[in-house]
């Protein structure tokens, strides 16, 4: 359920990156990557304790280290793939917003993002420099919208599809009494051999 609370608890993050435009205030960014950032921490803590608490003590280090390269795996797949659709949408805006009297090599190096845009801008006249930069500002925007939605959207489904695919798992976990352990209760020392 985990993964569930935290597909929840990161969506008003992404929904929030979704209002972002050209000229919005910086806080609007800090406010959503905040919430990203509350939510990826609220579940992270839970994970962790969850995790390492349910192998025996000789394995935690081990269980921690899978979790822990687990997360870094999944959060550089993220950026990979958010950042690859991102760039997309950002190069396919920009294509129908640069000005017709640019240059072809002076469009492509635009293309690249946003700093190379600004870069391009600067070397060229005050009317067409205004143009690159507001179709630039404008395509990554844009960009940022489409990838906060995708985010989103992935988030919701991973949510619904870890809702349907641990429905009754905590039935099917056997009590360890019945395994012929004795169940102690936390607070007793442990018997020692």
């Amino acid at each position: 359920m985990s993964s569930a609370s935290d597909s929840w608890s990161r969506r008003p993050g992404f929904v929030v990156l979704t209002q972002v435009e050209a000229g919005s205030r910086l806080w609007v960014v800090l406010c959503g990557s905040g919430l990203l950032a509350a939510g990826l921490v609220m579940v992270m803590s839970l994970v962790t304790e969850a995790v390492v608490g349910s192998v025996a003590p000789e394995r935690a280090g081990s269980a921690s280290a899978l979790m822990e390269t687990c997360s870094e795996f999944g959060g550089a797949l993220g950026i990979a793939v958010l950042g690859s659709i991102g760039t997309a949408a950002y190069r396919s805006d920009l294509d129908g917003q640069l000005p017709a009297g640019l240059a072809a090599s002076a469009a492509d190096a635009a293309r690249e993002g946003l700093p190379a845009a600004t870069a391009v801008a600067s070397s060229l006249p005050a009317p067409l420099q205004d143009l690159v930069l507001t179709a630039a500002r404008h395509s990554f925007s844009h960009s940022m919208n489409v990838v906060a939605l995708v985010g989103a959207i992935m988030l919701t489904a991973t949510a619904v599809a870890v809702v349907f695919v641990l429905r009754g798992t905590q039935q099917r976990i056997s009590d360890p009494a019945s395994d012929g352990e004795t169940v102690r209760p936390a607070d007793q020392e442990p018997v020692r051999p």
